[in-house]
């Protein structure tokens, strides 16, 4: 992997769609469809060059994320407070390095635990992802290239699922999500787990990406088995400019 976020190789291996810059020498911008972006430079980089490109060209969204985001580029960003709105906040990445199956049985006789197919896309436009379209090209490119588990109650309604954003050296960013009525019911370790599982069996790492506020996450995430791998800052950049 050369950025360490899935997400990013996923685009600079061909494997989903985004965009590729070269803002400047030994430096790439690359930018993924779903607008999570990360600048790959050298520490020599030239800050004001960075911020020509970002302020120059007419290929950004008017919102995007930047993973890892480095000091002199928030520090590029903050003197053009007339341009961009910032938030700048800190996540933190963990990984399952485990190689031991974990027990996926329902939490209840009232849930079962199946992988996504074809017939399950319309039951998950409840969760509002859009699986197949944010992160992926198709319901068919997610089938033959990703792969998800979601819980089930007795009357064949999603109550929560676990599946792979993108895939890229091995390592699969994951989503995890759970409606609200099904919550605190032990669900998405049952989602997750089966994740796990199939992850083991493929030989692929997951990886769970959150804001370190985010306690309960974190809380699911350690309580698996994850490990943490890094924390990092989470720029995401509004161009006031391109206001309509």
């Amino acid at each position: 992997m050369v950025s360490s976020f899935p997400i990013i190789d996923a685009v600079i291996e061909g494997l989903q769609d985004g965009k590729i810059f070269r803002p400047g020498d030994d430096a790439e911008f690359i930018l993924h469809k779903s607008c999570f972006s990360y600048l790959s430079a050298n520490g020599n980089t030239d800050a004001g060059g960075m911020m020509a490109f970002f302020i120059g060209t007419g290929s950004l969204p008017v919102y995007y994320h930047i993973y890892d985001a480095q000091p002199y580029l928030i520090s590029g960003f903050q003197g053009y407070a007339d341009r961009f709105n910032l938030k700048i906040r800190e996540r933190v990445q963990l990984q399952f390095r485990g190689r031991e199956r974990m027990a996926v049985e329902a939490a209840s006789s009232d849930y079962t635990v199946r992988r996504i197919g074809q017939d399950d896309f319309e039951l998950l436009s409840e969760f509002g992802l859009h699986i197949e379209s944010k992160f992926w090209r198709s319901k068919e490119d997610f089938l033959a290239n990703g792969y998800g588990f979601c819980v089930f109650n007795r009357d064949n309604r999603p109550a929560s699922v676990c599946y792979s954003a993108s895939i890229a050296g091995r390592t699969a960013e994951i989503d995890v999500a759970t409606l609200p009525e099904h919550r605190n019911k032990g669900l998405a370790r049952k989602a997750v787990g089966a994740f796990v599982n199939c992850s083991i069996e493929n030989a692929i790492t997951p990886n769970w990406d959150c804001f370190v506020e985010n306690e309960a996450s974190l809380k699911t995430a350690t309580g698996l088995g994850f490990v943490q791998q890094k924390k990092y800052t989470f720029l995401s950049v509004y161009n006031k400019s391109l206001e309509k």
